[in-house]
């Protein structure tokens, strides 16, 4: 920032005018050149009028008076009054860090961002896109202002006691220093007791549009990235390689502002005043999510924990089969709750494989094809030599698949005593080939069921 020199400064302002100066005239540019190619001299000449206007305006002079004027009424901050109300005239406070206690809160967000509005609306909002221009690749003319830069002296105004008039308003403006906050009757109150006293604290939350806007844009570049997107495309493709993407459920939005977010903020009106809101729920905790193994149990499938765990499941399942329909809706039900089978076991063996100790197993009397698979982590202790090889070179995930499809089957052929003969080969295959699948999809995320 040292090296930044006046002339630069001068240049970024006249780029900045430019730029405003093309937005704001975009549509008669256009519409003066149409009326010349057609010979419409008497309407060039009025769009040329008003150009030349416009050009007036947007002249160095008389725009960084007209934005000395804008600056005395914009207010900046990192927690806005009218984030509760649009209506709201309340203060907006702009937080330094300069907090000596430990806790953690709205303050504490790492962010160069800064928010303003106006009590006048979107009128004053240009000085601010001014505050935020770029003068260097890593420095903003804000920068400059906040630091008093030197190369800043007669930058604003060819009459130096302007430009410096200029330079204290805007720097007033950033600082938003204020000797006593002003609140409003629009904005929420919360009567702190003091029991000691007898008294109350006025509490004035603020929203924490900093905080909130940079929350809003993290949630979107982990939803709509390029990787993320091509990561969730790829999961339907079987040559490409597959990688980690990340959905965001329970995410819910509100609107701040209506359709007039820009009279919020402007960090609230770049959102379109759309804010993501996530539940604040303490966690669910269950002793019945893991699955209880008797240690003489020859299979996890032999276990009454695993029929009671998947009740609901099977339940929907057994809900389906006894339909009379059987078409193309009703077979996709079927294999969507098949999915959600197989996914809730597959969970269940993950959280054995995490939570319980290498080696677990030894004291089981598990089938050693579910001994590999629950716990794998014995393969790696001295003296498990053997147990590593056999997990390595034998085929036991071909018997995981026998034992699921077998338990499917039983279980469907008591529920169904009826009809039990139904439940036949093609059936058991069914089942097996499903697992079978599954196993696939694991081994290809790299997960740690089948790792």
């Amino acid at each position: 920032m040292n090296r930044i020199t006046s002339a630069q400064i001068k240049t970024a302002i006249q780029a900045f005018l430019q730029a405003q100066y093309d937005k704001k005239t975009e549509k008669e540019q256009k519409q003066r050149e149409k009326a010349v190619t057609t010979n419409q001299f008497e309407e060039a000449e009025k769009l040329q009028t008003y150009l030349d206007e416009m050009k007036e305006k947007y002249h160095p002079t008389n725009w960084l008076r007209e934005a000395q004027k804008m600056a005395q009424h914009v207010q900046v901050g990192t927690h806005i009054s009218r984030g509760n109300h649009p209506s709201s005239r309340g203060d907006n406070v702009r937080f330094q860090r300069a907090v000596t206690h430990d806790y953690v809160g709205t303050h504490t967000v790492q962010s160069v961002l800064l928010d303003a509005n106006s009590p006048r609306g979107a009128i004053d909002l240009p000085v601010v896109s001014f505050f935020e221009w770029q003068v260097s690749e890593t420095v903003k003319m804000r920068d400059l202002i906040a630091a008093h830069h030197s190369a800043l002296t007669g930058c604003f105004d060819d009459d130096l006691a302007v430009s410096n008039a200029i330079q204290q308003t805007f720097f007033d403006c950033l600082n938003n220093q204020f000797t006593q906050a002003n609140t409003h009757e629009r904005n929420k109150q919360i009567l702190w007791a003091i029991h000691e006293h007898e008294q109350y604290h006025t509490l004035v939350p603020l929203h924490p549009s900093v905080l909130t806007h940079e929350f809003y844009h993290r949630i979107n570049q982990l939803r709509y990235s390029e990787e993320n997107k091509t990561a969730r495309e790829n999961r339907y493709k079987k040559t490409a390689e597959q990688q980690t993407y990340i959905s965001i459920v329970d995410l819910a939005a509100v609107q701040l502002g209506g359709a007039n977010s820009q009279n919020v903020s402007q960090l609230v009106n770049k959102q379109k005043g759309k804010h993501y809101l996530l539940p604040s729920l303490p966690p669910s905790f269950s002793a019945s999510e893991d699955l209880s193994i008797s240690k003489q149990a020859h299979s996890i499938f032999d276990t009454k924990s695993l029929n009671y765990q998947s009740k609901a499941i099977l339940q929907a399942l057994f809900q389906i089969i006894e339909t009379q329909y059987n078409n193309v809706h009703i077979r996709e039900a079927r294999k969507a709750i098949l999915d959600d089978l197989l996914c809730h076991i597959l969970g269940m063996a993950m959280r054995i494989q995490e939570h319980r100790p290498a080696g677990w197993s030894r004291e089981y009397d598990l089938n050693l094809a579910e001994k590999y698979w629950l716990d794998p982590k014995r393969a790696e202790l001295v003296g498990e030599e053997d147990f590593k090889a056999g997990r390595e070179q034998t085929d036991w995930r071909s018997d995981i698949e026998r034992y699921f499809a077998n338990w499917l089957q039983n279980l469907l052929k008591q529920q169904f005593q009826e009809i039990a003969q139904h439940f036949g080969d093609s059936e058991y295959l069914e089942w097996r080939k499903e697992m079978e699948a599954a196993i696939k999809d694991s081994q290809l995320l790299g997960q740690g069921v089948f790792a």
